[in-house]
């Protein structure tokens, strides 16, 4: 099976280099790097910068670290369907490759639902992904998250979605930014975004049997409140940027254009928040390392 992570930015080697070596951040209209405690700055597009971040700054950045290996699923605020921290669908287990670190196995099962029929396996911060309506006045987020998923073919009709970067408000149903596994053409596994198959077309493979990382970064607003997405997979090496919608950085109206956004400018409107796990049409399992929301690339990858 290919193991091309998708579209490739033609300066992903410089600029990107692993996340190590140049790191995306968000920058003010003066040109300034923001701080997570900043507040009262406009948000421009994160650029990139050459310095390396040392600990400090990374922690600093960050808003989420699930540090699976030293907490289990104690991070997060809810499991689905269960609240139980350990059995029913989540085992704390050892990586699978080795290395000595603990892992979160998501088993998803019939039985293990919530509101519908797909067996699902959840886990789910805090409502923490906000709008300037909230009182978030830098509302950029780098969501971060490893995964390993087992050799297996999937049918045509399969669909597992392993992630959502921000569900609920704005959007009305399913997320826009979710990920799911889904069938390549040629056999395999690729990545499907917002259960639009146009998004990502057939380019974004997901090898099986090793450890991926995925960052997305997104401003979750639509183009009137100058909305965007961008996404970075590593299967093996240097973090390669995918195309969405055939762009770098497209607008979210392209992936829910009949969706207002009265969360971006409603604050009674609640907080959306993030999950990871297993949720589909057939059983399945898959292994979850670190989950990452933060300000900056580098605080939010989850392969460092």
């Amino acid at each position: 099976m290919g193991e091309s992570p998708g579209s490739t930015d033609p300066e992903a080697g410089a600029n990107q280099g692993g996340g190590l070596t140049r790191r995306r951040v968000i920058v003010t209209a003066a040109g300034l790097v923001v701080a997570a405690t900043a507040v009262g700055v406009a948000t421009q597009i994160p650029g990139w910068l050459d310095d390396e971040p040392t600990e400090e700054e990374l922690a600093a950045d960050r808003i989420f670290d699930a540090n699976i290996n030293e907490q289990g699923l104690s991070g997060y605020a809810k499991l689905i369907p269960d609240d139980n921290r350990q059995g029913l669908g989540y085992h704390l287990v050892p990586d699978p490759v080795g290395g000595g670190r603990q892992v979160a196995r998501f088993t998803s099962r019939p039985g293990l639902t919530l509101g519908n029929e797909f067996p699902r396996s959840m886990v789910e911060t805090e409502p923490i992904i906000k709008a300037a309506a909230h009182g978030n006045d830098n509302d950029v987020y780098f969501n971060g998250f490893s995964f390993y998923v087992l050799d297996g073919e999937f049918d045509r009709d399969t669909w597992i979605t392993l992630y959502t970067g921000g569900y609920g408000p704005p959007s009305n149903g399913p997320s826009l930014l979710g990920l799911m596994l889904v069938q390549h053409p040629e056999g395999g596994l690729m990545f499907r975004m917002g259960d639009d198959p146009q998004l990502l077309g057939n380019d974004v493979r997901v090898p099986t049997g090793r450890w991926v990382g995925v960052i997305q970064a997104y401003k979750y607003a639509y183009a009137s409140n100058g909305g965007w997405v961008e996404m970075w997979v590593n299967t093996d090496g240097p973090w390669q940027q995918v195309q969405i919608n055939g762009e770098n950085q497209p607008t979210l109206d392209v992936m829910r254009p009949n969706v207002t956004d009265g969360w971006y400018r409603n604050p009674s409107v609640p907080a959306s928040f993030s999950r990871i796990g297993v949720y589909g049409n057939r059983t399945y399992e898959a292994f979850f390392a670190t989950h990452r929301i933060a300000r900056s690339f580098d605080a939010a990858d989850p392969l460092r």
